[in-house]
């Protein structure tokens, strides 16, 4: 492979939703999207599906949400309605997303850590290894999903990897931030500048 790209990539699911639920970023504008609450039912049910033991989601969902988070999973809405139904329904959610969506025993960090979700969400990274082909990670200084840390990641492993501080680093990663951007206008930007990038290698 010649060279490669990446837009906003959630590379650390775990790190990311762990930043979310408990150290949401605050203030006047809410900064962390409302629509993530969704994700905390996609991930438990798949990761109950292809990596967890059964009961996974049931063991981490508050009994209170457990039914509409297996709606949101299973896509089980009227049909012609979704995806319509699935943001008129959850708008009564939209806020701050919330661990309160989750049963009691995670409040506590220490808990969702070692829990079988957490577990499941910390095995789906993707940037613990060694990088040898280019990659430009674009990441937006104003993305609601990836926060601007979360996205220098990869290029901070293989830096730790790679450095040996004697020599020129042989870190392949290259982060590129996006100033202004949040997650859909980085890809938005990302797309067209990493062709550019990837014709000049020809």
């Amino acid at each position: 492979m010649t060279a490669t790209f990446t837009a906003s990539a959630p590379i650390d699911p775990f790190a990311s939703l762990n930043g979310v639920l408990y150290h949401p970023r605050t203030g006047d504008i809410p900064r962390d999207a409302p629509w993530i609450n969704t994700i905390l039912a996609l991930t438990a049910f798949s990761c109950e599906k292809y990596m967890g033991s059964r009961d996974l989601a049931r063991a981490t969902i508050d009994p209170k949400y457990y039914r509409q988070f297996k709606t949101i999973y299973e896509r089980s809405y009227e049909r012609g309605a979704y995806p319509n139904a699935l943001f008129d329904w959850l708008g009564q959610w939209y806020g701050t997303p919330n661990v309160d969506y989750l049963r009691p025993a995670f409040r506590d960090p220490a808990y969702f850590a070692d829990s079988a979700y957490g577990k499941c969400l910390a095995a789906n990274e993707t940037y613990r290894q060694e990088f040898r082909t280019p990659l430009r990670m674009f990441y937006g200084s104003d993305d609601e999903v990836i926060r601007p840390r979360a996205g220098r990641l990869a290029y901070e492993y293989q830096e730790t990897l790679v450095d040996k501080g004697d020599a020129a680093s042989t870190n392949t990663i290259v982060p590129v931030l996006v100033e202004g951007a949040d997650h859909r206008y980085t890809f938005i930007t990302a797309a067209p500048a990493a062709k550019a990038w990837m014709d000049g290698l020809r």
